[in-house]
């Protein structure tokens, strides 16, 4: 039974990521954007539901903050802001540009103590569903949600894909005109979704695998060893991405 509880553990936190690479996977498979900045904006929703369910560390703060348009306004901004600094870079100028962002994000939360705690973090927070099943039920309720919120976010995201939006996506990708110039295939075979998904499972199995390893060699650095190996291995052999975009054959 406790292997149960392990494996459901272990789903919500790979489903959790796998969330979040789904987002990546549209920015960087699909449009060819390496966005870094994706985990700023991981860390301001998993703040901000925190934050909206437990008592703030200023409650002075958020008296007339939390429940008014501010709030909205401040995210607009911000997210203006990005917009305005990002929308124009490419390549390798883009990820330095939204490393930097994230990094923000990052350093806002771990040193600014009045508004989570800094590097304490958030505690006591109500589990989402609590009050339905017992306590040594909920990770089998959570990891039901989980993986329910991770199918339908799937699904949509390929119906997306196969819009004219998602075409217009891979056509920025594409860059067609200066590959084909080049004598390239313009047509890469390196975004799908799926793909995004078995990889957030494998990395956090391998993870979570370590910890079964005798004590002798259950080193700490082990698990970034293998998931570096992993790393190098996919790109090697597999540089289209784990399973690969499906081809699609245009009709006309």
């Amino acid at each position: 039974m406790d292997y149960i509880y392990f494996l459901a553990g272990f789903g919500i936190l790979a489903g959790i990521y796998a969330v979040f690479t789904l987002g990546l996977n549209i920015h960087w498979g699909y449009t060819g954007l390496f966005n870094i900045g994706i985990a700023g904006f991981f860390a301001l929703g998993a703040y901000t539901s925190a934050l909206l369910t437990t008592a703030p560390p200023s409650p002075e703060l958020f008296e007339d903050f939390i429940f008014g348009g501010n709030l909205a306004n401040a995210l607009k901004l911000g997210i203006d802001l990005v917009g305005a600094i990002t929308l124009r870079l490419r390549g390798d100028y883009l990820a330095i540009s939204t490393l930097g962002i994230a990094e923000s994000v990052r350093l806002m939360f771990l040193n600014e103590k009045w508004l989570a705690n800094g590097s304490r973090g958030l505690y006591n927070i109500p589990k989402f569903l609590g009050d339905w099943v017992s306590p040594d039920q909920y990770d089998l309720l959570y990891f039901i949600v989980v993986i329910v919120v991770l199918a339908a976010l799937y699904f949509a995201v390929q119906r997306a894909i196969d819009s004219p939006w998602g075409r217009v996506l891979r056509a920025i990708r594409e860059d067609e005109e200066a590959t084909a110039a080049a004598g390239k295939n313009v047509f890469r075979f390196n975004g799908n979704n799926l793909g995004a998904i078995l990889g957030a499972f494998v990395v956090w199995g391998i993870w979570s695998g370590t910890q079964f390893l005798p004590e002798s060699i259950n080193n700490p650095n082990l698990r970034f060893f293998l998931i570096g190996f992993l790393l190098v291995f996919v790109i090697l052999l597999r540089p289209n991405g784990i399973l690969g975009e499906r081809r699609r054959v245009s009709q006309g």
